[in-house]
């Protein structure tokens, strides 16, 4: 996503060698994926050598970050790569093969290593940008499911006002990724994290309340000698309502939040 590679062999690693990683859909519904085999050491995959690229088809529609697409990497001692990619959930697979990926010159390699060097500070930043908008489109991605979730499980009229606030921030902060304000990513991601935790921290206060009401009428229901049969209600504390983790760059000190890694798979390029 966003044009940035992925490194799964490092420069001067000894062949022959496999190394595989675990990618995943941008969009809702993508049957297929692309994959760009890339050879260089800038972070940028436009900036690097292209020694090819295929197209897995078949992946079955589900949403962004769902679909398991494993990406293999193989060179012979011979200097032969193939690379494989296959989806995880149907078995399908499709690979590449490249001749001479090992075969750079001292002086091509050299070369590589400098404009690396050179332009570290610029790919450095270009890279931050990218990945604080794949998050800030991932963290408005969960937020939409989590809203679904509620409602689903909780009704239409259930947390109103902070249902309608979270659907607010989701328009400000995609607003914000269509302009390119980088602030207003930051900001609004923030605000909408605390949105979140909101309406986890709701979801928590009333299956507590829900729960005594159940006790303290099932003891009533036990004396007046009426039929009592429970309502069946899901266990909302199993799903994923935790905090969400910041990993938006907030201007504000008096805020700090618990932060866990985000899910990597929304890194097609390799």
């Amino acid at each position: 996503i966003g044009g940035v590679m992925k490194k799964l062999i490092p420069r001067n690693t000894t062949i022959p060698v496999r190394r595989s990683d675990i990618f995943s859909t941008a969009e809702n519904n993508q049957t297929l994926v692309e994959i760009h085999v890339i050879q260089g050491e800038r972070e940028i995959a436009a900036d690097n050598k292209s020694l090819g690229k295929f197209k897995l088809t078949g992946i079955p529609p589900a949403p962004r970050g769902v679909p398991q697409v494993q990406v293999a990497f193989d060179i012979d001692a011979n200097g032969i790569l193939q690379v494989t990619a296959m989806d995880k959930t149907t078995g399908r697979s499709q690979s590449i093969t490249i001749q001479g990926a090992s075969t750079l010159s001292q002086q091509e390699i050299s070369q590589m290593i400098r404009d690396a060097e050179k332009f570290a500070e610029v790919d450095r930043l270009k890279r931050e940008r990218v990945d604080k908008r794949n998050r800030a489109e991932a963290l408005a991605f969960q937020a939409e499911r989590q809203l679904r979730e509620v409602a689903l499980d909780y009704g239409m009229q259930f947390a109103g006002r902070s249902r309608q606030r979270i659907e607010m921030l989701i328009r400000e902060l995609r607003d914000s990724l269509e302009q390119d304000d980088e602030r207003g990513i930051d900001q609004v991601g923030v605000d909408l994290q605390d949105a979140l935790y909101d309406l986890k921290r709701e979801i928590s206060i009333y299956t507590s309340e829900e729960g005594d009401d159940d006790f303290f009428g099932s003891v009533r229901r036990t004396i007046s000698g009426d039929d009592y049969k429970p309502r069946e209600r899901y266990d909302y504390e199993t799903r994923v309502y935790s905090r969400p983790p910041d990993r938006f760059s907030s201007n504000r000190p008096s805020r700090s939040y618990q932060s866990k890694d985000w899910n990597d798979d929304d890194d097609d390029w390799l």
